[in-house]
């Protein structure tokens, strides 16, 4: 049987003007952590991923957004409290530039996006991606790929940065789901796939799922879609 992931990729660029309102159910503790962040870009990726978050979860499943309650792991991984009748949603959250990616669905998951940028190729192949092949056509965007889908790995079985990335070997990035070619033993990572997603010009993505046959559905929203949501 195959586990149906729901993906949401969401542009940022005019989410700033949208009503308080729709920010109104972002959870306090996530207040917390968006205040930390330095950059407006960030804050404001942060805030529209948490309140895109709980309105989507209320269309899928009918629970109040009041009641949806966000809690993470010691490593920081967030997990949907949800009422007990309600079946278990695992969830995934990254951001990058003017764009956020969501993902939901029944197993645990993992997404990461990056906005497609000049790099100092060298020195991070060194030290992240020692037995990986880059693309020498364009080394830059090969590396953000393989990063995407590494994080993504390391999201979906909930360790993050504790796992050096640069023990996980990847397979060339596909958008077929496939698996990992080397990685630790102990975390669940052989029972991971992992695939690219489909992205705006400017942007790669990748996700990880612990299912042996996981499906994508993906949507994008503009700030329409956003104010709709509200």
């Amino acid at each position: 049987m195959s586990a149906h992931l729901h993906v949401y990729g969401i542009d940022t660029r005019d989410a700033a003007t949208l009503s308080e309102k729709f920010f109104c159910f972002v959870p306090a503790a996530e207040w917390q952590r968006i205040n930390t962040l330095k950059r407006p870009e960030d804050q404001i990726n942060r805030k529209v991923a948490y309140a895109a978050l709980c309105r989507l979860v209320h269309e899928m499943t009918g629970v109040p957004p009041e009641q949806i309650n966000i809690v993470r792991s010691a490593q920081g991984k967030p997990f949907l409290r949800l009422p007990a009748n309600v079946e278990p949603i695992h969830i995934s959250l990254s951001h990058s530039g003017h764009c956020v990616v969501l993902a939901l669905g029944p197993c645990p998951i993992g997404v990461d996006v990056e906005q497609i940028r000049p790099l100092d190729v060298s020195m991070l192949q060194r030290d992240y991606f020692p037995r990986d092949t880059l693309d020498s056509t364009d080394s830059s965007l090969s590396l953000l790929t393989l990063w995407t889908h590494k994080e993504a790995c390391l999201k979906a079985v909930g360790t993050g940065l504790h796992i050096a990335p640069d023990l996980l070997v990847m397979h060339a990035p596909g958008c077929d789901f496939q698996s990992l070619s080397n990685w630790p033993k102990g975390y669940g990572f052989g029972e991971i796939r992992v695939a690219s997603l489909p992205m705006p010009e400017g942007y790669v993505a990748g996700i990880a799922a612990l299912h042996a046959s996981p499906q994508v559905s993906m949507k994008y929203l503009d700030y329409a879609a956003l104010k709709s949501l509200a």
